[in-house]
Parts: structure tokens; C-alpha cells; sequence
């Protein structure tokens, strides 16, 4: 694709985070990263007493505090797992330390 159709707008759209992964690392390889933009879509499902609604929720890089538990509740929500799961083993490791601090 980055020598085929290199005059041509390309959206990639898959279900599987390895070809995602595969397809950032070789824009990187072929030094086109200024020329593609990444997205994750998810679906959220909002329910309350008053409605429900299914809206797709497009995701960038969470940014925020330096409260690890935030950033991963807003990691959660916006489906970016791997952030999520960062941070949740960041304030580990914080509580870890202030553990062993107070002993």
C-alpha cells in the first residue's frame, strides 16, 4: 500500500489490534507517519432511568492528571485498554512505595 497507491487517500478499518499494530510500525518503517492518522471506534452503551442510547465514541490518547486511577477510569471509558491498564499498575507501584515508606 505505501508503494502502490501512494496517491491515493487510504482508511484502513479492522478488528484486530495485531494488524493495527502491524500497520503503525510499518508507516513508521517507511517514515509515512506524518502522513496517516490513527482512530480507535468503539461503541459506548449509555443507559439511565430516563433513556438509553448506543453512540460511537472515537478515541484519542487520554490526557489528564497526574492521578493514575483517573486516568485509567477515563482510559476505561474511552475503550484505550492498553492506558488503562498502565495506569492502573502505575498507582500499584505508587501505593507499593508509599507502603514501604511508612514501614
Amino acid at each position: 500500500i505505501f508503494q502502490n497507491f501512494q496517491d491515493y487517500q487510504i482508511i484502513m478499518l479492522t478488528h484486530d489490534l495485531m494488524f493495527y499494530k502491524l500497520l503503525k510500525r510499518k508507516t513508521k518503517f517507511y517514515e509515512k507517519e506524518a502522513d496517516w492518522e490513527y482512530k480507535n471506534i468503539y461503541i459506548r452503551e449509555t443507559i439511565t432511568e430516563e433513556n438509553a442510547s448506543i453512540e460511537p465514541k472515537i478515541c484519542d490518547n487520554p490526557n489528564g492528571s497526574d492521578d493514575y486511577i483517573g486516568k485509567a477510569r477515563k482510559a476505561l471509558l474511552e475503550n484505550d485498554f492498553e492506558t488503562c491498564g498502565n495506569n492502573c499498575r502505575k498507582e500499584l507501584e505508587k501505593t507499593i512505595v508509599n507502603l514501604t515508606v511508612e514501614l
